[in-house]
């Protein structure tokens, strides 16, 4: 059997990590990461510094539940998961190519011009066309058709004041 006397023994953690996406690209000193909720810090700084190369200067985590829905009477939810903050003691530039930078940007501000158009800006307060017309001072209340051939006769054969009337005196009062 062989020793390991003289031999250096390199544990690769079975520790996803996946980065977060920075604000900006030039000169990071603190990186968001993502990754299992049983990562250590100390397991953390470790993988990255002996597979990435990154001079770590200090490690912070916290615990996030993943999301909950309910659908169908069923709670579906998200794995939880644990977010560190890394600080570097040297800065970092990252590359463009390892993110698409130009598809994220058009992203944005295509996802911005549409919460933009999907804002409903109220007209100015008005009649629609068939929408009770608004009274004129000290005159009956209208209703209006723009597309009836007569529209310029409505006014005067159908109004609420003729019609009160006749709604008060067809109605009939139940036996007891």
């Amino acid at each position: 059997m062989g020793s390991r006397v003289g031999r250096r023994v390199v544990q690769f953690a079975n520790l996803p990590i996946k980065l977060l996406m920075p604000s900006s690209f030039t000169n990071i000193q603190e990186i968001a990461l993502k990754t299992i909720p049983s990562a250590t810090k100390i397991e953390i700084k470790r993988v990255l510094e002996s597979l990435y190369g990154f001079e770590v200067d200090r490690v912070r985590t916290l615990n996030m539940d993943g999301k909950k829905k309910k659908r169908g009477g069923l709670l579906i939810a998200k794995p939880d998961y644990k977010k560190a903050y890394v600080t570097l003691k040297t800065p970092l530039s990252i590359s463009t190519d390892l993110y698409p930078i130009r598809i994220i940007q058009d992203d944005q501000t295509r996802m911005a011009k549409q919460a933009k158009s999907s804002v409903v800006q109220e007209e100015a307060p008005g009649p629609g066309p068939y929408s009770l017309a608004r009274p004129q001072e000290g005159g009956p209340t209208t209703l209006r058709d723009p597309q009836h051939p007569s529209a310029s006769n409505l006014e005067s054969n159908f109004t609420f004041h003729n019609l009160l009337p006749t709604l008060a005196h067809s109605s009939t009062k139940p036996d007891r």
